[in-house]
């Protein structure tokens, strides 16, 4: 006759069979599934990348802003003149963009429409807030009422 299989419970959560050959092993299973469930954590991490801005020959620039796309914004500097820039991660091109007249322009901030503000000077010295969007020029968006150098 053979054998019945009875199962019980042991400490480590494993079922055994009491008779006949063989083990089941749940843990097994439970087991991959937490490594399972830790290694899908490890995949919702965020993963950046460093990458070189390209800037002219001699000078140095700093990054302000990024954007969802990968956008970059900031600015190059070389002795007292520094230029606005926005790099296109998608592209990888970067562009000038531009200056309300004087010798010093920042871009820093752009949001998700790559929309761009920062400052420049205009050619009497002033400084500026200015707005940049793709495919149109800097445009001054003045100083604050009220305001005196």
């Amino acid at each position: 006759m053979k054998s019945l299989l009875r199962a019980r419970v042991n400490r480590g959560y494993s079922l055994t069979r009491l008779r006949g050959s063989g083990v089941i092993l749940p843990t097994v299973l439970s087991s991959l599934l937490i490594v399972s469930f830790l290694s899908s954590i490890g995949e919702a991490q965020t993963r950046y990348k460093i990458i070189h801005i390209p800037t002219p020959d001699g000078c140095n620039s700093t990054a302000l802003g990024l954007n969802e796309q990968g956008n970059v914004i900031g600015y190059c500097y070389q002795s007292d003149e520094s230029n606005a820039f926005l790099y296109s991660y998608s592209t990888g091109t970067i562009t000038d963009l531009g200056s309300l007249g004087g010798n010093a322009t920042a871009a820093t901030a752009i949001n998700n429409s790559n929309q761009i503000v920062g400052y420049s000077a205009d050619a009497t010295g002033n400084v500026l807030a200015f707005l940049y969007a793709q495919n149109q020029a800097i445009t001054s968006l003045g100083t604050l009422t009220g305001w005196k150098q």
